[in-house]
């Protein structure tokens, strides 16, 4: 029996494992598209505001440039907004997942842990 519970409680802790690691790969896919939106969004504030430059920037500006930048900027925003969604439930079903294997590992480990106290008692001398 103890043997059973020590397997089990192994193979609890690989998919604990397993859930926390693509929960932790998931949160920085969602990181590294929250930067990627704040950049955008920084280009595109940074885009309207050269509408009032003069020289250069001006020229870039009625040649339709920054136009098309702002355009482009929005449609990536709109793309990575969408992915983000996508994600952010993926990791709630994750973190989901990760819970119940948290619960099954600790529930396996207490099984252990009165197991090796019942046999510490028999143990003892009387």
């Amino acid at each position: 029996m103890k043997r059973d519970i020590s397997n089990l409680r192994s193979l609890t802790k690989i998919i604990l494992d397993k859930d926390l690691s693509e929960l932790r790969r998931v949160a920085e896919q969602i990181q590294a598209l929250l930067d990627q939106i704040t950049l955008l969004r920084q280009h595109v504030k940074y885009g309207y505001e050269a509408h009032t430059l003069e020289g250069a920037e001006n020229l870039a500006q009625k040649a339709r440039a920054y136009e098309g930048w702002i355009e482009w900027c929005d449609q990536q925003i709109k793309t990575k907004n969408a992915k983000l969604a996508r994600l952010r439930v993926r990791h709630e079903i994750l973190l989901e997942a990760a819970k119940k294997s948290f619960g099954r590992d600790e529930a396996l480990r207490q099984i252990e842990d009165r197991d090796q106290k019942k046999m510490s008692r028999m143990r003892r001398p009387a």
